[in-house]
């Protein structure tokens, strides 16, 4: 009797102790189901910020302003080189991902993100969602058949936006480093004007000239200043000084000869590589004159070696074009002049180290002749005038755009006809005066 009790309480113990190998093998089927599920969790997520953010920096460098389609959802294919964010984005995503992963990209300019977001809000953001479906192993037993894995990103492009867009540079005690006569007038909408001369009329508008800096742009001088027409009062004992001092040169090759155009059409520069978008375009001794008939130019760099650049008739296209003048030994360095009918409608780059720079004058070879925008002379020319040693001139009827994206850094600066600048909102693409961030928003 006492061993038929013994064996009874066996058997029971040996299905206690399969039915505790049960349990304790699903727990640990389920451990290794939801361990891998995290790892892909992990995976996926990496892959959608990698997404989000290399499309937000591609966004910045290339200028992209919804150029894919706001608002519209792009499902990822691989496009190699990229044309657009999305598809840089979607090459992110799929580096180092499991096989299987999908992806798909939207980007748009609404303020929809903007909540929790400090300091200025993305000009442009891209959200980016990744994910994966496939078997599970431990939970299959339990109905469970597959698992989709998802998770997403969105980074955008913060700007923000420099406080000045006019510096005149000329440090001595002189008078009229910036002088504005006659009907004249010189407007810069939401930046400041700069002035580092000491002089008792540093800035001087006389006649019915006009100074304004609007929508609260700010006027400093270190001197002082002379006439009724300038809003707002300017702030004394201000100095300034180079803020593109540090700006590399360009490096001339071999000359090319002066280039001319009177009549027709003409065309200068290569179509630009896509890890070279702005390269340098030739070194063209003697200079850029044009008087007539209608020039194209491809991105990149300029260098005018000698000549400067004239245009007294005809107009000029192009957009991120550099113009760089300089000059050496057998090579006079000349000025820019625009006069008569001439047109120019150029931008400058929007990346790269020339970004927003249009005009760029060797410091170490300098001209007594003024840049000079003369005449009826027009057009619309977006980027920076940097004339770091030499004077600027806008006179007659000539404009240097109309409403116009420019910064003016000049030795000294003199106006009798139009010009009117926009503080650069995109973070520097047009002028170079600003920043950006690209990052995760969330």
């Amino acid at each position: 009797m006492s061993l038929q009790r013994t064996r009874g309480r066996g058997g029971q113990a040996l299905i206690m102790v399969t039915l505790s190998l049960m349990f304790l093998f699903s727990v640990m089927g389920l451990a290794v189901d939801l361990g891998w599920c995290y790892y892909l969790k992990s995976r996926v997520q990496t892959a959608a910020d990698a997404a989000a953010t290399g499309a937000a920096v591609w966004a910045y460098n290339n200028f992209d302003t919804c150029s894919s389609g706001c608002g519209t959802t792009y499902t990822c294919a691989g496009v190699t080189p990229p044309t657009n964010s999305l598809q840089a984005g979607c090459l992110y995503a799929t580096t180092d991902a499991p096989p299987t992963l999908g992806a798909t990209m939207i980007e748009n300019t609404s303020s929809s993100v903007s909540s929790g977001v400090t300091g200025n809000a993305p000009y442009i953001w891209i959200k980016a969602t990744a994910s994966i479906s496939g078997p599970v192993n431990f939970l299959y037993l339990a109905g469970w058949h597959s698992a989709t894995i998802s998770a997403s990103a969105t980074a955008g492009v913060t700007t923000n936006t420099s406080s000045g867009c006019i510096y005149v540079l000329d440090q001595n005690a002189d008078n009229d480093a910036l002088s504005i006569s006659g009907g004249g007038s010189l407007t810069a909408s939401g930046c400041g004007v700069n002035v580092a001369a000491s002089g008792s009329k540093a800035i001087d508008v006389t006649g019915n000239g006009v100074l304004t800096a609007s929508n609260g742009g700010r006027i400093n001088i270190k001197g002082s200043y002379s006439g009724s027409g300038i809003t707002p009062t300017p702030t004394t004992g201000v100095s300034t000084s180079d803020p593109l001092s540090s700006l590399t040169k360009p490096t001339p090759g071999a000359c090319t000869s002066a280039y001319s155009l009177s009549s027709g059409t003409g065309a200068l520069g290569t179509t630009p590589g896509i890890t070279d978008p702005y390269p340098v375009q030739g070194t063209y001794c003697g200079g850029i004159n044009l008087s007539g008939g209608t020039l194209t130019l491809q991105p990149g760099v300029y260098i005018l070696m000698g000549g400067g650049l004239t245009v007294s008739g005809g107009t000029i296209n192009g957009t991120g074009v550099t113009f760089y003048l300089t000059g050496d030994s057998t090579h006079t360095n000349g000025p820019v002049t625009i006069s008569g009918q001439g047109i120019l409608n150029v931008s400058a780059p929007v990346s790269g180290t020339y970004r927003g720079i249009l005009f760029f004058q060797d410091s170490t070879h300098s001209y007594a002749t003024a840049n000079t925008f003369l005449g009826s002379a027009s057009g619309n020319m977006s980027g920076t005038f940097y004339f770091p040693t030499t004077n600027m001139t806008v006179s007659g009827g000539a404009s240097t755009g109309t409403a116009a994206y420019q910064a003016y850094v000049v030795y000294k600066l003199t106006i009798s006809g139009n010009a009117s600048i926009q503080q650069d909102v995109s973070g520097g693409h047009y002028t170079g005066f600003g920043s950006y961030i690209a990052g995760l928003i969330q």
